[in-house]
């Protein structure tokens, strides 16, 4: 097949049918020469814009990384994958924390990983071209992960102020290996007694407002229940539950009075 030679200033291109290597076209002139493989009947890659990266939702060992949008000189070649990197600020990539190369599911955003605490990082992202262009590495995006979460030591809880439908839960201090994890939120619950917990009659959730003590209400009287809690820490860490406590309510038509405690008789009146 004859070749069509065209000649302009700067750049000396030659295009080749990548099945059968006949030259499809040369551009001659001084200086550089590119070779572009074409898929025999196809086209050429483009140019893909450089893209910029972008870091957020950074905690102790994981970050989320996102790429701007594909951008490529060649209309008909699409995004086909990224290659992501991470490694320790300052290094020279040679060694990496975290690497996805040639993802086709992760185009433009991915969460890196295994990475460790209160450390300096730096990101990367270039992104690869249906055709076979491949863009130049993004700058690179500093960003620091966060202090790791402790161990929370197990709370205690007791029952207190019960009576026919109501009971006061308290748990002992909050406490935590990781001296910059605060309490955040603690879980009540209260199942019948004996049962597995898995039909609770009282289920607060991550309640941020009762961190060590609630009062629940709403209790059937005259009944056995037994009551266990767990803490939240500031920085995801989750104690765990506490042993159940056990308590009942009061029987119907007995007075408001407080419940004794365990092993306490009732006063004079109340019995």
């Amino acid at each position: 097949m004859a070749e069509t030679r065209v000649t302009t200033t700067g750049v000396s291109v030659l295009a080749v049918n990548a099945t059968n290597p006949v030259p499809k076209a040369r551009v001659t002139t001084t200086g550089v020469s590119v070779l572009a493989l074409v898929p025999d009947g196809g086209t050429a890659g483009g140019t893909i814009t450089t893209p910029t990266l972008s870091v957020g939702a950074v905690t102790a060992s994981s970050a989320n990384l996102t790429g701007t949008a594909f951008s490529d000189t060649e209309p008909t070649e699409t995004h086909a994958s990224s290659d992501w990197q991470v490694q320790e600020a300052g290094g020279d990539w040679s060694v990496l924390a975290f690497e996805s190369l040639a993802d086709a599911s992760n185009l433009t955003s991915i969460t890196a990983t295994g990475l460790g605490s209160e450390t300096n990082y730096e990101a990367r992202v270039r992104y690869n071209g249906s055709l076979g262009a491949v863009s130049e590495w993004s700058t690179p995006e500093p960003f620091t992960t966060g202090v790791a979460p402790g161990t929370i030591t197990t709370p205690t809880i007791a029952a207190s102020a019960i009576t026919t439908t109501r009971v006061t839960l308290t748990g002992s201090a909050f406490s935590d290996t990781q001296p910059l994890e605060s309490h955040a939120s603690s879980e009540w619950q209260i199942q019948l007694a004996g049962g597995d917990w898995s039909a609770p009659v009282f289920d607060s959730g991550a309640d941020a407002v009762h961190l060590t003590a609630i009062d629940v209400t709403g209790l059937t009287p005259d009944t056995a229940y037994e009551a266990r809690v767990a803490y939240n820490g500031s920085l995801g860490a989750t104690s765990a539950w506490s042993t159940a406590e056990p308590f009942s309510t009061s029987p119907a038509g007995t007075s408001s009075a407080t419940r004794p405690e365990r092993g306490q008789l009732w006063p004079r009146g109340n019995a």
